[in-house]
């Protein structure tokens, strides 16, 4: 029976995540705007002072039950007088992964902590290299009200008042475990409209084990990497934004790369102070042998809104009709410190 409920599981798990692989962890289509859940280096990358996103994904909704991820984050830099250009930056993610009718999801809960180095920055041209530490909290669960076990066959049909044999207290199986990582960072701004990122991350480096009953299920080392390029033309008020990011666990391999074009609506200027800015942009992305991806966002004052579609185009696609997922974002980055200060002469131009 204990191997059933493993298989149950798996099954659930399996489900659950894009790559169909229960140690395959969560992907968003407009991971560029989060770049804190996938590399501690990026906490306080900020444009502005700080940087708040949030993000709910419902994915596969013609597939019975869908999928369902919901996720936010915090990240802000922190100079003080004694660091000279270098920085300080803090981060705090959460994301909540529901899977499928067994009510098989996944909590994760992490802080980051990052160094900024200033490697020879000049104004509107800074050079940065950063390198950040994770810490976490995972938690893994399986609730399952509406499941069947060969025990509760009454002859000609379940019984589920019939005691299921699996120990289980309301229904449901937890465990949580910690989890360590690390990342690193390097950012280079040729001038105030053309910029270049690279970074890299490893994740659960201690392999915490998340077995649901009394067994071992370690996961695997989760490495990501990112890059993109920042093309823009002040006098034509267009930017272009190519972007690329690969994410390896175990046997399993995600990479979403494409680009988005951003025009701007009215000019950014010192005299409204910056709070009048209003600019629109799409994007086309594709998620490799999975999907192809639609976004389109605007931009008022400090807020974003994006909203984005995959396209499934994989084998799955039989099963759910090509509809793959419809995701939104929210975010919020001010500039509390003004756009002539020393804060944001460092800072605007290094933020992702």
């Amino acid at each position: 029976m204990k191997k059933k409920l493993l298989f149950a599981c798996t099954v659930a798990g399996m489900m659950g995540w894009a790559d169909v692989t229960a140690q395959q962890d969560v992907h968003f289509s407009q991971f560029y705007y989060s770049p804190v859940h996938w590399n501690p280096a990026a906490a306080g990358a900020t444009r502005g002072d700080m940087r708040a996103v949030a993000t709910y994904r419902n994915q596969w909704a013609s597939v019975s039950t869908p999928f369902v991820t919901s996720a936010a984050s915090f990240d802000a830099p922190i100079q003080t007088r004694n660091m000279g250009d270098n920085f300080l930056g803090i981060g705090l993610n959460f994301n909540h992964d529901q899977a499928g009718t067994q009510g098989m999801s996944n909590l994760n809960i992490n802080g980051a902590l990052s160094y900024s180095l200033d490697l020879g920055s000049r104004y509107k041209k800074p050079h940065y290299i950063s390198f950040g530490l994770n810490f976490g909290f995972l938690q893994r669960s399986f609730n399952t009200p509406e499941s069947t076990w060969d025990r509760q066959w009454a002859g000609n049909g379940f019984d589920p008042t019939i005691n299921n044999g699996e120990g289980m207290r309301g229904g449901k199986l937890a465990r949580g475990n910690v989890t360590v990582g690390a990342g690193a960072l390097w950012n280079y701004t040729f001038d105030d409209d053309k910029r270049f990122y690279l970074g890299a991350a490893m994740f659960h480096v201690n392999r915490p084990n998340m077995s649901l009953i009394e067994d071992f299920d370690n996961l695997y080392h989760k490495f990501t990497y990112m890059a993109g390029f920042e093309l823009g033309h002040p006098d034509r008020m267009t930017t272009f934004r190519p972007n690329i990011m690969a994410m390896m666990m175990g046997p399993n391999f995600f990479m979403n790369f494409g680009g988005d074009v951003t025009f701007d609506l009215t000019d950014r200027t010192a005299y409204t102070n910056y709070k009048n800015h209003l600019a629109a942009g799409f994007g086309i992305y594709h998620r490799l042998m999975d999907a192809m991806i639609f976004a389109i966002n605007i931009e008022y004052s400090n807020f974003r809104i994006g909203f984005a579609y995959d396209l499934n185009i994989s084998g799955f696609d039989v099963a759910t009709g090509g509809n793959g997922a419809f995701e939104i974002l929210l975010m919020y980055e001010p500039r509390f410190g003004g756009p002539d200060t020393q804060r944001q002469k460092l800072r605007r131009n290094k933020g992702l």
